[in-house]
Order: structure tokens, then C-alpha cells, then sequence
């Protein structure tokens, strides 16, 4: 358990921070954990993301001729 020293706010930021660290920070991430409890369909979009942006940087581009 984290703890905070700010007495006014230390539970609600503690809280939060867990949040943020089981999730990884990701704002889909967050708002399907606080909704659903678990994070599936964000890890598949994070994953469909990944794997869109590895074949995009596989494809060679051709100058375009002017």
C-alpha cells in the first residue's frame, strides 16, 4: 500500500495512484478498469495499435515523383 503524507488528500491520491500503476496510466485502461473492473478490451486496442504501427514502419515508401 502506498501512503502520502498530505493529510487532506493522501487516501484519494494514494487511491488513484494504484489505479494509475495496475493500469499502466493509459486513459482507456483507466475508464474500463473503474467501469468493468478489468482491462481486456483496452490491452486488445493498445495491442491492435502496436501491431498497425510495426507494419506501417515495415512498408517502404517510394519518393512521389512531382
Amino acid at each position: 500500500m502506498i501512503t502520502f503524507k498530505n493529510k487532506l488528500f493522501g487516501k484519494e491520491l494514494a487511491d488513484a495512484f494504484e489505479i494509475y500503476l495496475r493500469t499502466g496510466g493509459f486513459p482507456l485502461a483507466i475508464k474500463e478498469f473503474l467501469t468493468r473492473g478489468k482491462m481486456w478490451n483496452a490491452y486488445k486496442a493498445y495491442i491492435d495499435w502496436i501491431k498497425t504501427d510495426i507494419i506501417r514502419a515495415g512498408k517502404v515508401r517510394k519518393p512521389q515523383k512531382r
